[in-house]
């Protein structure tokens, strides 16, 4: 009975131990939630949305390059703890005529806070607030490898 004390004692430290994740190096790409997480976070997280075709590539060297559907972002990235934060430096459109002209005169702004999601294993999450004060969330998985 005493054995089985311990045991339950070890697994139980082990569990609730902290460990921190650490950011790997290389492609990550947006994942879709399924039905179901959707359902669950929309409930208690009140999730709206979604991203979808994003891609974050963080090199060795500290940098990223930071792709969706209309922009591209590079910079640099710094990771502490559980967190990944995003310093950007440019922010343009992936059609080159619109850098040139703009969207109706508009240009993509550089972000003056840096993008901070946690890091989960192989996977980033992020919370974001959309236009209309509209909550939805990114998550990004690890494709490729660079170590």
């Amino acid at each position: 009975m005493k054995s089985v004390a311990i045991v339950l004692i070890i697994i139980c430290c082990i569990s609730c131990s902290s460990t921190t994740d650490s950011v790997k190096t290389g492609t990550y790409k947006s994942v879709k939630l399924s039905k179901i997480e959707f359902g669950i976070r929309y409930i208690f997280q009140s999730v709206k949305t979604y991203t979808n075709f994003c891609q974050l590539d963080l090199n060795v060297d500290s940098t990223f390059t930071y792709t969706t559907c209309g922009s591209i972002q590079t910079g640099i990235w710094k990771s502490f703890n559980d967190s990944l934060f995003l310093f950007a430096e440019t922010n343009r459109f992936r059609n080159d005529s619109l850098n040139d002209a703009g969207y109706y005169g508009l240009f993509p702004k550089i972000p003056e806070k840096p993008a901070v999601y946690k890091i989960k294993r192989n996977k980033l999450l992020q919370f974001i607030m959309f236009d209309g004060n509209e909550k939805g969330i990114e998550k990004l998985k690890l494709v490729q490898n660079s170590n």
